[in-house]
């Protein structure tokens, strides 16, 4: 990024200077426009990456949930620039909201999703300035009131997920994407999200989010491109759950 940058600035450097010698004060007006789109992709974008990365060296450990995933239409060696919104707790005082653009992989597109929990630090003077860490959150840093949060969200799921099987219709499907949400449920099983597309019989095949425990030994059976059979709602096709007998 920074050899990129660097690259970048010597060549609008030259070409801007490459238009003065030439053109005068027409060519002052002809850089001007490129100075500052690339003054404005800095500020926007770069500098709160750089600033990330030095807050990761100095900022206080807590974990934080992401509310909501948004695309910037940036990248970088193309690897997307996303902006999150995140509730965070540190370990001592109240959680609080606040947003954060930040750089990841393309490999790991799939694991930044709601409610997914993850490793942040933050700067104790301005707390609204936070930066990621890892995803995931480790016992170490979760905090009564998360583990609260999680139980909550695992029973809904849970409930949902049975509510489905006792009255849905079965259909076989194909994982098209599948991420872990870093939670495991009754020892080592995952608790996995699955994006599906569902191929009822005699009907159009849809799309559709599941997220629900897997066992351990049986996450080889669950990877973009297995089938598996699942139950859904003919008047939901929102409402899909796998269903694993």
């Amino acid at each position: 990024m920074i050899i990129g940058l660097i690259g970048g600035a010597i060549g609008l450097i030259v070409g801007v200077g490459a238009a003065v010698l030439t053109m005068g004060v027409w060519g002052i007006l002809f850089g001007l426009p490129f100075i500052l789109v690339f003054g404005w992709v800095y500020f926007k974008f770069i500098q709160p990456i750089f600033s990330q990365s030095n807050l990761l060296k100095t900022g206080e450990p807590a974990t934080a949930t992401i509310l909501e995933v948004s695309d910037t239409n940036m990248t970088v060696n193309e690897n997307p620039v996303v902006k999150l919104k995140l509730k965070v707790q540190p370990k001592a005082g109240a959680s609080y909201e606040t947003e954060v653009k930040t750089l990841i992989s393309r490999l790991q597109v799939g694991y930044f999703q709601p409610s997914q929990m993850i490793n942040v630090r933050y700067d104790v003077n301005r707390p609204e300035k936070v930066a990621v860490e890892s995803i995931g959150a480790t016992e170490e840093t979760v905090d009564t009131e998360t583990k609260k949060q999680l139980e909550d969200m695992l029973y809904k799921i849970n409930e949902r997920n049975n509510d489905i099987l006792a009255s849905g219709t079965m259909a076989q499907a194909t994982i098209i994407r599948s991420w872990p949400m870093n939670i495991n449920v009754n020892g080592n099983n995952p608790l996995m999200g699955f994006w599906l597309e569902v191929k009822p019989e005699g009907e159009s095949s849809f799309e559709a989010e599941v997220k629900g425990a897997v066992s351990e030994h049986s996450l080889p059976k669950f990877q973009p491109g297995s089938t598996v059979w699942v139950k859904y709602d003919v008047n939901d096709h929102l409402r899909v759950t796998i269903d694993h007998s």
